[in-house]
């Protein structure tokens, strides 16, 4: 199976947002898919953590399926 790594970017809430993780932060999907953790902590470090309400990111594993073609 491959795998492929997820961005996910914790954002500082507003006071009138639930926060689901941590108090004031919640978890967003980025949308962006990397070949490797590396890769993915690399553009994140360099691209993500500069935005003002980010207060953190993870890089997940999911699995990756080919198009059998």
């Amino acid at each position: 199976m491959l795998t492929h790594w997820v961005l996910i970017v914790f954002l500082y809430s507003s006071a009138d947002v639930i926060a689901s993780t941590k108090t004031m932060a919640f978890p967003v999907d980025y949308g962006a898919v990397f070949p490797s953790k590396e890769a993915c902590e690399s553009w994140a470090s360099e691209n993500v953590v500069i935005v003002e309400r980010v207060e953190s990111f993870l890089c997940l594993p999911r699995p990756a399926y080919r198009n059998p073609r």
